[in-house]
């Protein structure tokens, strides 16, 4: 994940860099992981404006977006990475090997082709872990706080923390 960056061509145009999409490799979303994505536009539950300026804008669609990693044993490969626009970080869409279809948040590093796994000891890269099995020093990205809730922290693009010390980690 790059930045761009553009010729002064304007004063406005002279500081502005803008992350690369070049490592985008699909632009459509799976249907099936898409939800409605409700809007108020400004309006109270008796459709009054209580916020104005507010509404219109482009419909959005929800991409499901899988926090909670709990396909234990089941090694998927990634088979896009994709845009998303409800969130600063990109998506990747993996497909199980038992036929499910899921979207995670896209690691820095994580390429189309890649296999993936959550697993509960450590054996190979790109797992899903508990903290105590992370040895010192990997980068990590989606931590969950609390067993089963999903990842809380370190959600967002280039958004990654290493594990020097399992006391650090144990803080968050």
């Amino acid at each position: 994940m790059g930045l761009k960056s553009f010729n002064p061509y304007t004063a406005s145009r002279r500081f502005i860099t803008v992350v690369d999409k070049s490592h985008i490799t699909k632009q459509t979303p799976e249907k099936q992981l898409l939800e409605p994505k409700k809007r108020s536009g400004g309006r109270n539950n008796h459709g009054e404006i209580v916020v104005w300026h507010r509404g219109g804008g482009h419909k959005r669609q929800y991409r499901t977006v899988d926090f909670r990693r709990d396909k234990e044993g089941v090694p998927a490969k990634v088979v896009a990475i994709e845009y998303d626009p409800n969130r600063s970080a990109n998506i990747a869409l993996l497909h199980y090997a038992d036929g499910d279809k899921r979207y995670i948040l896209h690691p820095v590093g994580l390429e189309v082709g890649a296999t993936v796994s959550t697993a509960r000891l450590r054996t190979f890269f790109r797992q899903c872990l508990k903290i105590r099995n992370i040895p010192p020093g990997t980068m990590v990205h989606n931590l969950e706080l609390y067993p089963g809730r999903g990842g809380q922290a370190v959600r967002t693009a280039g958004l990654r923390r290493s594990c020097s010390a399992r006391k650090a980690i144990s803080r968050w």
